[in-house]
């Protein structure tokens, strides 16, 4: 019997029942294998009936419910995995992303290295004293011969730096306090220190 469309077979059928929500996916295929297997057995023949539909008011009345055709090959292919590979792919673009911040927050921030300072003579000879804090009879009387032997130009370069005003303001403290100490010291070394003190300051303010 040649096919018409307004008749559907028992395959048709089932598609029908499937897209009508009456069956379940695993259903239609089970069933649908054995009418297959019994067809090309012999066990059945196929035949053509008119669909039966069933009332539905959300039907539209002038809608021709024998002239409804179900694309049974539509509804047999394989779901499409497109959705599923553009998740896995916005998926692995937001792990790189939150990886390459981690990665970039662990490393150690760059702190630019302070510039390269070209010291005079003077200043050179000021700040090691100063970057050592000894304030000792030895190193105060050291400094005082290493100053005295610099050139009048190294001198004079030096008192205008920040250095020179530095030390001069250490220098007046530390007089205050060996002023101070020579009041409770019996052993002499306050009163020693505080010459060499102000041997220095001399040295330094001479022109």
């Amino acid at each position: 019997m040649a096919h018409a469309p307004e008749l559907h077979s028992q395959v048709r059928a089932l598609a029908w029942r499937l897209s009508s929500g009456e069956i379940s996916w695993a259903d239609y295929r089970e069933r649908r294998a054995k009418i297959v297997n019994a067809i090309l057995n012999g066990e059945q023949t196929l035949e053509y009936k008119k669909p039966v539909v069933n009332e539905d008011a959300t039907t539209p009345k002038h809608h021709d419910t024998e002239q409804v055709f179900i694309d049974v090959d539509a509804m047999e292919r394989p779901p499409s995995r497109m959705p599923a590979y553009i998740a896995v792919g916005v998926l692995v673009a937001v792990l790189l992303g939150v990886g390459w911040i981690l990665i970039q927050s662990a490393e150690p921030p760059v702190v630019a290295s302070a510039p390269e300072m070209n010291l005079g003579p003077g200043e050179a000879l000021l700040d090691e004293f100063v970057r050592g804090g000894e304030w000792s009879t030895q190193t105060v009387s050291t400094l005082t011969q290493d100053w005295q032997q610099l050139s009048a130009e190294a001198k004079e370069a030096t008192k205008s730096s920040a250095l020179w005003r530095r030390l001069q303001s250490q220098l007046r403290d530390q007089i205050n306090q060996q002023r101070i100490l020579m009041s409770v010291d019996e052993t002499g070394e306050a009163q020693a220190l505080l010459e060499h003190l102000q041997a220095l300051q001399r040295a330094l303010n001479a022109t």
